[in-house]
């Protein structure tokens, strides 16, 4: 004999919610959020090349990189991989310079890189859902345990 589940007086309420969730998660990012995402990287970006960062700065520029990577390689501007790995070896080697000289900013090579891969990720969060935003997330934390990505700072994400 099998006993019913006691009754939730609160499903309807969560059946709701979740598919408000789930509706929400399939569209691109309003406007207006995909300016305050570009905004945060793009004045690190200035910090770095300017000489005012430090590694708060360094961290917000390679997060961004980091997921615009994760982007890439799920089919929003694949063929921009490459781009964005010379950027994220320019963020490297200004990390590297930093912990020798405790200057932060990136060379010139770095600069170009970087410039570049912010156009391509600006692009992607205009067409990526928040789910993808999500996803990649998920997955540069699972590649940071995992020991595959170069960022210590991507738990700051909420």
């Amino acid at each position: 004999m099998s006993k019913r589940k006691p009754y939730n007086p609160n499903k309807a309420a969560q059946r709701t919610a979740s598919f408000q969730r789930a509706r929400e998660n399939a569209v691109p990012l309003a406007d207006d959020q995909i300016a305050d995402l570009s905004i945060a990287f793009r004045i690190a970006f200035d910090l770095m090349i300017t000489g005012h960062a430090d590694e708060q700065q360094w961290s917000t520029c390679t997060v961004a990189l980091n997921i615009a990577l994760i982007l890439a390689e799920r089919g929003f501007g694949q063929h921009f991989v490459d781009d964005i790995n010379a950027a994220l070896e320019g963020a490297f080697r200004a990390r590297v310079r930093a912990q020798r000289t405790g200057a932060w900013g990136y060379d010139g090579a770095a600069m170009t890189a970087i410039k570049r891969a912010f156009e391509i990720h600006e692009a992607q969060i205009e067409n990526a859902t928040r789910a993808d935003l999500r996803a990649a997330i998920a997955e540069i934390r699972q590649r940071i345990d995992d020991g595959v990505v170069f960022e210590q700072s991507v738990s700051a994400i909420p």
